[in-house]
């Protein structure tokens, strides 16, 4: 009988640390990365339970927003389901709005075959293009997309009103 109440008293730990909420926010003023007045990441991880969360990036500059990223939480990081805990969120949004994150065009990856960039996959804009912006004076984000699908990588071109997502 003894065996029975330590097993009933562990179970209701045990659900209620799978069952905990992820809600973390952070900010950053990007200005002098991007070259776009007022403009600021926001990286968010919300959700209940914490390997149910959700995740959002979003760029702004003059209060319009440039670019928005939203998938499940969970995919991004190497933690198993069940010990996804709030830490998991805000150490990940730590890493996402770096410095290092955030890249002048001229540094973007060369194309090695067709449409392909290294440790990046397939574009999404037109090899020519992405030459255009790789020798232009513009800026460029990079973020996780996907724990194993690679980066993302969003360019703000100059004069333009939007961001492009070339990969």
């Amino acid at each position: 009988m003894k065996y029975i109440a330590v097993l009933i008293l562990f179970f209701p730990i045990l659900s209620f640390a799978q069952e905990q909420a992820c809600n973390a926010v952070l900010s950053k003023n990007i200005s002098s990365h991007t070259g776009l007045l007022n403009s600021k990441v926001i990286a968010i991880v919300s959700g209940e339970p914490c390997y149910k969360a959700k995740l959002k990036i979003e760029i702004y500059a003059n209060g319009a927003l440039l670019y928005q990223y939203k998938e499940s939480f969970k995919p991004h990081i190497a933690v198993h389901w069940e010990d996804v805990i709030e830490k998991d969120a805000i150490d990940f949004l730590s890493r996402e709005i770096e410095d290092y994150n955030f890249i002048k065009c001229s540094e973007l990856p060369e194309i090695e075959q067709s449409g392909y960039l290294p440790y990046y996959g397939n574009l999404l804009v037109s090899e020519q293009q992405y030459k255009s912006y790789k020798n232009s004076n513009c800026a460029a984000y990079i973020h996780t997309f996907k724990q194993y699908e690679g980066n993302r990588i969003v360019v703000f071109p100059k004069n333009k009103e939007q961001a492009v997502v070339v990969r």
